[in-house]
């Protein structure tokens, strides 16, 4: 259960940092997120949203907030 919990408060954090990504692809003119996410951010700061993302997930699963 808890691989479980895991992956899809994965998903769901992966989905709402695509979600704010949107406004930026629209600015450049891309109809995909992912495009933004994939081709013009550094993997490094692929990585840093993520866990900003996850951070907040796992605040609300544990209620620390």
């Amino acid at each position: 259960m808890g691989r479980q919990f895991w992956y899809t408060a994965y998903a769901n954090a992966q989905k709402q940092l695509l979600a704010t990504l949107d406004a930026i692809a629209a600015d450049q003119g891309s109809s995909d997120a992912s495009v933004v996410f994939k081709n013009y951010l550094l993997e490094a700061e692929r990585r840093q949203y993520r866990r900003e993302y996850m951070r907040d997930r796992l605040a609300e699963a544990f209620d620390l907030k």
